[in-house]
């Protein structure tokens, strides 16, 4: 990580146990699903202005959070995994939510944070589960 940049909260999540539950493959942490979209829109750069997509799959999974794209901050990004088991508990077959990013603008360590990072995100699940046959 260069001196200018700002850990995101995927990086911050990697160093940390998890207090409530543990950290494992997809298949292990949502063993229910036989397959499932993600897709979640966020800004490229920065909380304005274009917009990207991105698409994950069981076979290719979000980590717990999907990373801020804004160089300003700190400890930013989305909780997909509390969407996802959230879902998964409710058996919710399509999600569509959305919320503002959980970290803060300010100095690359965080030492000095100003205000919380206004970028957004959209996110669109489809689930397909497993059959109890």
């Amino acid at each position: 990580m260069s001196h200018d940049s700002r850990p995101k909260a995927a990086e911050l999540m990697d160093q940390s146990d998890p207090l409530f539950s543990k950290k494992g493959s997809f298949a292990e942490v949502f063993p229910s699903i036989e397959s499932c979209v993600i897709e979640v829109e966020r800004p490229k750069r920065g909380p304005y202005g274009e917009k990207e997509i991105l698409k994950f799959t069981e076979t290719n999974p979000p980590g717990e959070y999907v990373d801020c794209t804004n160089p300003k901050c700190y400890g930013g990004g989305f909780s997909i995994g509390i969407v996802l088991r959230k879902a998964v508990k409710n058996n919710d077959t399509n999600v569509n939510t959305s919320g503002l990013c959980k970290g803060q603008e300010g100095s690359p360590k965080g030492a000095k944070l100003d205000r919380d990072c206004m970028s957004h995100f959209s996110v669109a699940i489809n689930i397909k589960y497993k059959s109890d046959n």
